[in-house]
């Protein structure tokens, strides 16, 4: 089960000046962890070969995860961009065919706005911790990137944690996501985040995060 939006990434060559950027527009820094390995599982989803990577995770509206691989970041631009009012939005060739992914496989709900026009689709994914909400809006372009890899400059990538990895994953691919990488963990801190990552109909990558303490 999808119970919130964990983050927003941000992929950067500098994590430190990137940190810096983002505290200047009004983010809080909440943790850091430098050095981690790259899994071998998320290699295929990156341009670099990266073996290392550092990570700082921004509280804001929304929570960012800045990411700085020891490859750098490659050419081109993620699938998504960050307005003002912290509304993410996402490019896609198909907007119908994202819109039933993200409502279907991962909870979001389609929100009437005067404003919104047919070519585009705003969805909000609702929890009961605020900072686990987050709107979506998709924009129709048919010029959208396909397959973005994570490690290409600014937002390559929405996670979201979840209680059941398998049963997730399993219902997003039903929806038409794809590539999806075996599961793998990370050790941040006194907590073990566990990993499934794939991407939608479009290629944007998601990434699904179930966390549990470790000792």
């Amino acid at each position: 089960m999808i119970i919130g939006f964990a983050h927003l990434t941000v992929a950067a060559s500098d994590a430190n000046a990137e940190v810096a950027k983002w505290i200047a527009a009004g983010w809080e820094p909440n943790e850091t962890f430098e050095g981690i390995a790259s899994a071998e599982e998320k290699l295929p989803l990156l341009h670099g070969q990266a073996r290392r990577h550092d990570l700082v995770l921004l509280r804001g509206k929304p929570t960012v995860e800045i990411v700085a691989h020891d490859t750098g970041v490659c050419p081109g631009q993620g699938p998504y961009r960050l307005a003002a009012n912290g509304v993410i939005g996402a490019l896609a060739r198909n907007v119908e065919k994202e819109a039933e992914f993200y409502c279907r496989g991962l909870g979001f709900v389609l929100v009437d706005l005067e404003e919104t026009t047919n070519a585009a689709r705003r969805l909000e994914l609702r929890s009961r911790f605020p900072n686990w909400c987050v709107s979506l809006e998709l924009e129709n372009d048919p010029a959208a990137p396909i397959d973005p890899p994570l490690d290409c400059a600014g937002f390559p990538c929405l996670a979201f944690y979840s209680t059941d990895l398998a049963g997730d994953l399993d219902r997003l691919l039903s929806c038409g996501g794809r590539d999806p990488t075996n599961r793998f963990e990370l050790i941040l801190g006194n907590r073990r985040v566990s990993v499934h990552m794939l991407r939608s109909p479009q290629g944007a990558i998601i990434e699904l995060a179930k966390i549990q303490r470790y000792e």
